[in-house]
């Protein structure tokens, strides 16, 4: 039968985590590019969104929030010359309506 000696490996299991590198065979580096893609639509696939919907000519697009979600403000001049502005959810690309704030 054989004695471990718990003190040594805790003295070696110490030494192993203070040497930089011993750790991780990541760096910081290869760790974020791991990560999953992000599934957010990006300007492009915003503005297609919301031209697929009504139609029309887009005027604008940018960044903006609506109830707390982001997403872009899409402005699109339709067909019959009416000015429509909408929200596309950058998260699930749900096109909507703008809210106007008061």
């Amino acid at each position: 039968m054989f004695r471990v000696d718990v003190k040594a490996i805790i003295l070696v299991f110490g030494a192993l985590t203070a040497v930089d590198g011993w750790a991780s065979p990541w760096s910081q580096e290869d760790s974020q590019a791991l990560q999953a893609p992000s599934t957010e639509l990006n300007i492009d696939e915003a503005a297609s969104r919301a031209q697929q919907r009504y139609g029309g000519q887009l005027i604008s697009i940018r960044p903006a929030e609506q109830d707390g979600r982001h997403g872009w403000q899409a402005t699109v001049l339709l067909d019959n010359g009416r000015v429509k502005t909408l929200f596309v959810e950058a998260r699930t690309g749900a096109v909507s309506d703008r809210r106007r704030r008061h």
